[in-house]
């Protein structure tokens, strides 16, 4: 797991996209691993994906994202329980997005944003991984929660396996990304971009 690579994705997806509900931020993370899969043959993040309910998840993003939403019922419940001097269990659980993203509820749902002050730190990416990310708000910051997850829902990895199965790297050879991105900006020699991401 590259643990700096997912929290500045976060960060810019987070800067980028307006109210970026949790379950479109896992989409954004499954387009941004398994579009750079097919393009270089390495993912960005190295997450372990599982085919859910919502479509493809993130496993150890969605973990640290849940320690975040933990840690916000802590807070709620110790503003509730101003007598109640025991630490809560949730205050114990931290997270890799610590400082960098909050959680916010808007509607039913609860959004990601950046924590006041925090800025997308592009030296911690790869030119090539900075135009893939920047390509994926351009197609896909503008659609629906429900939008993306249909979208993922008629693609090789989802429709190729199972429930609570985990989703293979090798079926991302099978994604049209010009489908999923038609104005896709990156033109780049595949060897190029490959020695790009082993060396950064």
């Amino acid at each position: 797991m590259n643990i700096s690579r997912a929290q500045q994705a976060a960060l810019f997806f987070a800067t980028k996209v307006g109210d970026l509900y949790l379950v479109k931020l896992m989409k954004l993370f499954y387009y941004l691993d398994f579009i750079s899969v097919r393009e270089t043959g390495k993912s960005v993040t190295n997450d372990v994906y599982f085919h859910l309910p919502y479509g493809p998840i993130p496993s150890f993003i969605k973990d640290n994202i849940d320690s975040l939403d933990l840690q916000v019922k802590a807070e709620e419940k110790k503003i509730l329980n101003p007598n109640d001097r025991s630490t809560p269990v949730w205050l114990q659980i931290s997270s890799v997005f610590d400082g960098i993203l909050q959680l916010d509820t808007k509607g039913q749902g609860k959004i990601a944003a950046p924590v006041r002050g925090q800025s997308f730190d592009e030296t911690k990416l790869s030119e090539y991984e900075k135009g893939l990310l920047a390509d994926i708000v351009i197609d896909l910051g503008g659609k629906t929660v429900q939008q993306i997850v249909d979208m993922t829902h008629r693609e090789a990895p989802y429709v190729q396996t199972s429930p609570s199965q985990a989703i293979p790297y090798d079926l991302a050879f099978q994604l049209d990304v010009k489908q999923i991105l038609p104005r896709r900006t990156a033109s780049f020699d595949k060897e190029m971009a490959f020695s790009r991401y082993v060396s950064s």
